[in-house]
């Protein structure tokens, strides 16, 4: 797969890490605390990823390198759980499907029917699994993308809103400013 090189070279680097067990089906949580970090290096990533330098592919590749160590150091701390279960499978494979499907509308019922659990149930395993709740997950990855959207594109912020799966753009501004701290034009302007 594509992580084999960033294996090879963090086995080289970090003889003393054990360079494996991240590269297994396996769960490893992050503290909220530590979430911020993470998310950090993902969005360093993305932006990098919209460059076209000599330098981006270097420091892609650098983050990368920080991300799977610093992932490595907290399912060490945490102590790495087994292979997901049956049920943590069936929430990855909502959350893969909410990856893909965000601007679709979506809601915590029709989920929970197609993992054939109910809404209660689905919505607890989703948060221990996930790190967030349902809605809040939903919201966070239609936010990422209308951010990327606003930065590349001139699509107007109401377009953009819709693109993204907000049906009511008042609650996209208001769900934009708290998560980035400004509303969609001031951040397009930055």
């Amino acid at each position: 797969g594509f992580l084999e090189p960033a294996a090879e070279l963090m086995r080289k680097l970090c003889p003393g890490a054990d360079v494996d067990q991240l590269f297994h089906t396996v769960k490893i949580g992050i503290s909220a605390e530590r979430r911020p970090y993470a998310e950090e290096l993902f969005r360093k990533i993305e932006d990098e990823g919209q460059r076209a330098d000599g330098y981006c592919a270097m420091l892609k590749g650098g983050y990368l390198l920080e991300l799977l160590a610093f992932l490595g150091r907290e399912g060490k701390k945490a102590g790495i759980s087994e292979s997901l279960d049956e049920i943590e499978m069936e929430i990855q494979k909502a959350a893969d499907y909410l990856y893909i499907h965000y601007p679709d509308p979506l809601s915590l019922e029709k989920m929970a029917e197609q993992a054939h659990m109910s809404p209660a149930y689905f919505s607890k395993k989703f948060r221990e699994t996930t790190g967030f709740g349902f809605k809040e997950y939903l919201t966070h990855i239609r936010l990422q993308n209308a951010a990327h959207l606003l930065r590349t594109t001139d699509t107007s912020i109401t377009e953009i809103a819709g693109i993204c799966g907000f049906s009511d753009g008042n609650y996209f501004g208001d769900a934009f400013r708290k998560h980035y701290g400004m509303s969609p034009r001031a951040y397009r302007l930055t």
